[in-house]
């Protein structure tokens, strides 16, 4: 069992230990009935041995008896099962349990899971559930129930801490994008009415032979900088984050 399948890890390891001790009883069983049987065979041979010395004819040992007796016992003890398995009740409570977690859940997922969260903020479920459903082949919905498990109990992780961070980093990175973004819309807002003038005045230093240098790369630049700021307000945050390598920096998780 991890950490990251968040089973109820108390009672499914109380149920796990008592069905491996019970195991453990039955090969102990199977081990005494084939030792007695043994046992009883050995006894018979020596009394026949002895016997065929003393020159009579061979007879039921006692010893011998006795042994294969307390042999067949175990073995019709072994052949009920009951008394080496985990009761009805008990079977079905580890079912449960087993159901609750996330059994097929691999380090793997894991870390997809993360990823996504760190890329795109932990509140944005519908689009962590579709990347990580692409990811890991898990269904949407189980990746919903994974989310809402792992948010309830994620401090049961051995380094909580450390994965929070990350997560906590990621969406810094999204709200400074986000930031950005907002301002450069207010910025272009405030420059759009000059914009039309701007380029009238750019085409006009440029058929202008006596116009001055300075002023057109002044007017270039600031065309320039309208074009990028606008491609900047077009991209989704997602992409400015992954422009600034957060693909790479996620691999980091173990």
């Amino acid at each position: 069992m991890h950490d990251f399948q968040f089973f109820n890890r108390e009672e499914l390891g109380e149920l796990v230990q008592e069905e491996e001790r019970l195991e453990q009883r039955r090969k102990d069983a199977q081990s005494l009935a084939r030792e007695l049987k043994q046992k009883g065979k050995k006894a018979q041979d020596e009394a026949n041995a002895k016997a065929k010395a003393a020159g009579q004819e061979p007879s039921p040992c006692p010893e011998a008896e006795a042994h294969l007796q307390q042999s067949r016992e175990v073995a019709k003890e072994l052949e009920k099962g009951s008394s080496y398995e985990l009761t009805g009740a008990k079977l079905e409570k580890k079912e449960q349990l087993l159901r609750e977690g996330f059994v097929d859940w691999t380090r793997k997922d894991f870390r997809s899971f993360l990823n996504a969260m760190e890329r795109r903020g932990r509140d944005e479920v519908d689009v962590i559930a579709r990347e990580t459903s692409n990811e890991t082949g898990k269904t949407e919905e189980e990746v919903r129930r994974y989310h809402t498990v792992f948010w309830a109990r994620h401090k049961e992780l051995a380094d909580w801490e450390r994965v929070i961070d990350k997560i906590e980093k990621g969406e810094k990175r999204l709200q400074r994008s986000k930031e950005i973004r907002e301002a450069l819309a207010e910025k272009i807002a405030r420059c759009a009415p000059a914009w039309n003038s701007t380029s009238s005045v750019r085409r006009g230093a440029h058929r202008d032979a006596r116009g001055s240098t300075r002023r057109r790369r002044r007017v270039d630049a600031v065309a320039a900088m309208f074009v990028v700021a606008r491609h900047a307000i077009d991209a989704s945050p997602a992409s400015l984050v992954d422009h600034a390598g957060l693909r790479s920096r996620t691999s980091a998780y173990h």
